[in-house]
């Protein structure tokens, strides 16, 4: 019930039966800011710079330095079950992208 749109269930379900998928709700501001210091890390320690810190260390885990920096990092973040690996698939998904970037209309 939890997906379903409180004001007009029924155009949520027909969309949904199209395969248009509802966008997630857009973050707190100071969460942009925390993505964009990793992304800035990131960059300085020569990566990409649309990928964040996280995602980088799960992305290069086979080689030893990237493999601890992720232990490292999920440690970090405790509450999250393998946050390396969800930063991971969020970037391969596109989810920091808006809607129509994404190919979400």
């Amino acid at each position: 019930m939890a997906d379903r749109d409180p004001i007009n269930p029924t155009l949520a379900d027909g969309l949904r039966q199209y395969g248009v998928r509802e966008p997630l709700p857009r973050p707190p501001l100071y969460y942009g800011a925390l993505v964009a210091l990793t992304q800035l890390l990131n960059v300085l320690l020569g990566g990409y710079a649309d990928e964040t810190t996280s995602s980088r260390a799960y992305r290069r885990r086979d080689v030893p330095r990237w493999h601890l920096t992720m232990l490292l990092i999920d440690r970090l973040f405790w509450w999250q079950v393998e946050h390396c690996r969800q930063a991971y698939e969020s970037e391969v998904a596109r989810r920091q992208m808006p809607p129509e970037l994404r190919g979400d209309q």
